[in-house]
């Protein structure tokens, strides 16, 4: 392995940890949000709903990103690579794609 690509899976290998920690700090946001509860008029409530749902919805990605990344799938060659060994595994045709 060429210097080159060591220092590339260096800098890809160390980006999970980046993901996980912005999971985290969202987790803990949106956590705080609920908890704190509701003040001010009712007008406002649908949009503090939907901030609250947004801030887990992006800390649930940002956590799934991470798994990905520490798991080894860097591009989306390697999902479809590991699709193709689950279904050998599991016996299945292989899947037909339109070309």
């Amino acid at each position: 392995m060429s210097s080159k690509q060591q220092t590339e899976l260096q800098t890809v290998d160390g980006r999970w940890k980046w993901w996980a920690a912005a999971s985290s700090a969202q987790t803990v946001l949106g956590t705080a949000w609920c908890r704190r509860g509701y003040s001010g008029t009712g007008a406002c409530m649908p949009l503090k709903a939907f901030a609250a749902a947004s801030v887990f919805v992006s800390a649930a990605a940002s956590a799934v990103t991470s798994v990905l990344l520490a798991s080894g799938f860097h591009s989306m060659e390697d999902a479809k690579e590991a699709g193709r060994n689950v279904r050998r595994w599991m016996r299945a045709p292989p899947k037909e794609t339109a070309n």
